[in-house]
């Protein structure tokens, strides 16, 4: 494994920030995606595998056969997680309300901590 770090992205209807997102994610860090597709009637699918085929090395993905909702999506990486063995896992959402921009620095303030969390509802915080 060349990375250490996983960003679970969550997809549901998503064709259009998909590849947007996973590439930016790509370039911000170091990083492994998996994306966590709950077989959206837009073809977010489709884009997944895609992605794959694209980037086999850093994007996998597990294609659940219906809409289960976000914890369960999560849930669902947990085998992957554990057998893989990764020291950092990233939770983002797919709509840019996440900013891969910020990935840098949470990964550096995760050297010192714990867990490190991104808000939208602190000073500074927001969606545009």
């Amino acid at each position: 494994m060349d990375s250490q770090i996983l960003v679970l992205l969550p997809v549901y209807n998503e064709k259009e920030n998909l590849e947007p997102m996973a590439k930016a994610i790509l370039s911000s860090i170091p990083c492994h995606i998996l994306i966590l597709e709950d077989h959206s009637p837009d073809g977010s699918g489709v884009i997944a595998d895609a992605l794959h085929e694209q980037y086999p090395e850093q994007i996998q993905v597990i294609h659940r056969p219906t809409k289960q909702g976000l914890g369960a999506a999560y849930a669902s990486a947990f085998p992957y997680v554990l057998q893989h063995a990764y020291q950092k896992i990233i939770a983002m959402d797919c709509d840019f309300s996440h900013d891969p921009r910020d990935l840098p620095r949470l990964c550096q303030e995760a050297e010192a901590a714990d867990l490190v969390l991104g808000s939208r509802y602190i000073p500074g915080g927001g969606v545009q």
